[in-house]
């Protein structure tokens, strides 16, 4: 059986929807990681950026959680623990995520404009074809991260360390602005 995009974004838009679940202990919430295995669970949370938030204001290690194709627009998560997690095509836009840890996570097509990824370790994350427009990068670890097709248009890459980073070269200028305070410049593997 061939597996559609359609096919597959229903699939997930499925499993996204049976975070809301109840059952004995009442409704809830749940958080996964890309296992399946629960790693969070909310009874007050009226949704899964509430659960997220309240996760991280309690410092809840959401390492490898999966979280493809959620909103998290204007979510807190600054502090935030998401090793490995997966947010492919989740929407970030104007997100707090300073200080996270996002440690070869999965940001695939992630929406993240406007976002605050300031002094963020975001090493060997996939953030390919990532929208990163007027991000704030500053200070944040990007090595070895795979920027290659992600826009980068307006963002802040002040004091970034882009060492062994995969860009694209129609971002060179906008990379270029930075290139006295970005560390590892001269090891960038421009596609």
């Amino acid at each position: 059986m061939k597996i559609t995009t359609n096919h597959l974004k229903r699939i997930i838009k499925e499993e996204i929807e049976s975070i809301m679940n109840s059952g004995d202990e009442g409704e809830y919430i749940s958080i996964k990681d890309i296992n399946g295995k629960i790693i969070y669970k909310s009874e007050t949370a009226k949704n899964i950026k509430e659960a997220l938030e309240e996760a991280v204001s309690k410092k809840i290690d959401l390492e490898i959680a999966a979280l493809l194709y959620v909103d998290l627009q204007v979510a807190n998560l600054q502090g935030a623990n998401l090793k490995g997690a997966d947010l492919s095509d989740a929407d970030l836009d104007a997100a707090n995520l300073t200080g996270a840890n996002l440690a070869r996570a999965i940001l695939y097509r992630a929406g993240l404009e406007e976002a605050n990824l300031q002094g963020a370790n975001l090493q060997g994350a996939d953030l390919s074809r990532a929208t990163l427009q007027g991000a704030n990068l500053q200070g944040a670890n990007l090595w070895r991260a795979n920027l290659w097709g992600a826009n980068l248009e307006g963002a802040n890459l002040e004091g970034a360390n882009l060492t062994d980073a995969v860009m694209s070269k129609k971002h060179q200028n906008t990379v270029d602005k930075y290139k006295d305070s970005i560390v590892g410049y001269e090891t960038i593997e421009w596609n």
